[in-house]
């Protein structure tokens, strides 16, 4: 299993506000905290609030927040959020089509193949399902981002 750049930024991402804890903290500042691209964290952001795991205010003096304590926040919610359409293989991805999926593969329809990769993908899933936002941001997390705390 192979988790997109979507997603990785979007664990970073909420991973930055739990250390931040409350404080309004900009896009930019996260993106250049982790040498992410700021126009990638920019289209993360609108998934992590419809989620409910972070706010965005608005304004001068705005940011990003999280939602809830990062003991609330279930990863494998986050996950499955940040995943969508993210196949393990491209046929799997359900935005192609049966006729599309057949240039891939022919035996697209009746494959098992993708069920198996469902499966896998499913327990992925449960695995991030049974760890909290709290749970990801260990102490070695604290210790690299500490300069950066006091720069702020």
């Amino acid at each position: 299993m192979r988790l997109t750049l979507h997603t990785d930024y979007g664990f970073r991402l909420l991973v930055y506000l739990g250390i931040h804890d409350g404080r309004l903290v900009s896009a930019r500042e996260v993106a250049e905290a982790y040498g992410i691209p700021h126009n990638h964290l920019t289209k993360i952001i609108p998934v992590l609030v419809a989620g409910g795991f972070m706010e965005s205010v608005r304004g001068r003096g705005g940011g990003l927040r999280l939602a809830q304590k990062p003991e609330a926040i279930n990863m494998g919610l986050v996950g499955r959020a940040l995943q969508v359409n993210a196949g393990l293989l491209p046929c799997l991805k359900c935005t192609v089509r049966l006729e599309a999926k057949k240039q891939f593969c022919p035996l697209a329809g009746p494959c098992a193949l993708a069920h198996m990769l469902d499966e896998a993908t499913e327990a992925f899933m449960a695995v991030l399902g049974r760890r909290t936002l709290a749970d990801m941001m260990g102490r070695a997390e604290h210790r690299i981002l500490k300069p950066a705390l006091g720069a702020s």
